[in-house]
């Protein structure tokens, strides 16, 4: 479970790593400013609720696009991909067989 707050929360933060990523590379690198813009100065800079609002819609199509993604019902086995006369039969949900 942590796993996927953890990536939830790296996607949310995309956007505003791309930000900072784009001004520090805006920059010019021969001046002082450049040297002394820290990362909490930028993001202290940076359109803040835009980024956030950005980053909430990525993780909602996130988290639609892997729920739509086509699994196995409830009570369904996973059947592994087979060989079966030379050709590769790929995996698929299957019943279970009733007892």
């Amino acid at each position: 479970m942590i796993r996927v707050v953890l990536e939830n929360i790296a996607i949310f933060l995309i956007p505003t790593l791309v930000y900072a990523a784009w001004v520090l590379l805006r920059t010019n690198p021969q001046t002082d400013e450049a040297g002394d813009r820290a990362f909490a100065q930028i993001v202290g800079e940076a359109p803040l609720l835009w980024l956030f609002t950005a980053g909430a819609i990525l993780v909602v199509l996130s988290l639609v696009a892997f729920q739509s993604t086509e699994g196995g019902r409830p009570g369904e086995r996973y059947q592994a991909p087979t060989m079966e006369n030379g050709h590769i039969k790929p995996g698929r949900a299957e019943p279970r067989p009733t007892p």
